[in-house]
């Protein structure tokens, strides 16, 4: 067939032509979405603990379990209980400690009662989001000083780091809804 020409038609616009919004949108079509990436994304962590979360929730941190896996040196047991085994999930939520930081964290923001009511306010969500990745990085960074600096495992030196940090982050205007009063933050068990 002479007198054909060839053309380039872009099946994702109806007048078949291309842009970089319809690209963009047909080079996201049928991603599957990891559950909490949202939150985490959104958070107003620090770029570096946004990150940290981002390899917790896809199970990429290197605790015991993940170095056993490929053979490396790795130790018997959570460094900070000795009673499991170490996995990021036991160290960042099943752990004693872990729990007890979070039970007395979410004391000192009343969570409980942001939880009824909603009294969050504007950005209460995201607070929150924040809240819990300051709470897992820092329970990460005293994981590693116990198994690095040799460190006693301790709830005080947590909550203490948890304080410290939340009030470097509100000077920095990270925190801006329910949690935003870091003063009451401060270690009083």
């Amino acid at each position: 067939m002479e007198g054909v020409e060839d053309s380039f038609r872009w099946g994702w616009e109806k007048d078949f032509s291309y842009s970089v919004r319809s690209g963009y949108r047909a080079m996201f079509r049928g991603r599957i979405e990891m559950p909490g990436a949202l939150q985490i994304w959104r958070s107003r962590a620090p770029p570096n603990c946004r990150l940290f979360l981002w390899l917790a929730a896809r199970n990429r941190c290197w605790t015991a379990d993940r170095l056993s896996r490929r053979g490396l040196p790795h130790p018997a047991s959570c460094p900070f209980c000795d009673q499991s085994d170490e996995t990021l999930n036991h160290l960042l939520m099943g752990c004693v400690l872990a729990r007890e930081v979070f039970a007395t964290c979410l004391r000192w923001w009343g969570f409980v009662a942001w939880l009824q009511g909603k009294h969050g306010g504007p950005g209460g969500d995201r607070d929150l989001c924040t809240g819990v990745t300051l709470i897992c990085w820092c329970l990460w960074r005293h994981r590693n000083d116990v198994v690095f600096d040799r460190v006693a495992p301790s709830k005080s030196t947590v909550l203490s780091r948890i304080s410290d940090e939340a009030e470097l982050w509100r000077l920095a205007g990270i925190f801006r809804g329910f949690l935003a009063p870091v003063d009451k933050w401060r270690c009083r068990e």
